[in-house]
């Protein structure tokens, strides 16, 4: 088992969440395929997980700056984490894409990106305390799509960018 702790919003003083690793199949009651993250609200897997165990994490910030929390590594026995494959061998990397603790645009929680997510994003957009009633383990802040540190209709466009791959 491997865990890690930071900030993906890296505009502490907020808790960090949790990243754990390890050769599991859930954390708490929820499925999560060998990836896990801990936030205030409790467990959830990480993405559609990992094909195989994982074993390492490592946060990666080269230069400090506030609102870029840095990059997420990820080693182990896995030859694919959520829809991408490993790069250079069972390495896998979060960036900016997974910078508030969810996927941007992934507005369901189910770990893509695509038009199951259109009407939880104008949910999240319009009526966020609804949005938060009705997908209570997702982060608003996914709806973020501009990525500058406000969920408005300016991210609209960047949606639809992020539907379109």
């Amino acid at each position: 088992m491997a865990a890690a702790a930071c900030d993906p919003r890296d505009k502490g003083p907020e808790p960090a969440e949790w990243y754990l690793a390890g050769n599991f199949t859930s954390a708490g009651d929820q499925p999560a395929a060998h990836l896990a993250r801990r936030t205030a609200t409790g467990w959830t897997g990480l993405d559609e997980g990992a094909d195989g165990p994982a074993h390492a994490w490592a946060l990666f910030d080269s230069d400090d700056t506030v609102g870029d929390p840095g990059l997420l590594y990820l080693a182990g026995a896995f030859n694919y984490v959520g829809n991408e494959t490993g790069e250079a061998g069972h390495i896998a990397c979060w960036g900016p894409l997974f910078r508030y603790g969810a996927r941007r645009g992934d507005l369901n929680c189910d770990g893509r990106v695509d038009f199951d997510d259109v009407d939880p994003c104008v949910l999240a957009l319009s009526a966020p305390e609804q949005y938060a009633v009705q997908y209570p383990g997702c982060d608003a802040l996914a709806a973020d799509c501009d990525d500058d540190g406000a969920v408005s209709f300016d991210d609209v466009e960047a949606f639809v960018r992020l539907l379109g791959g």
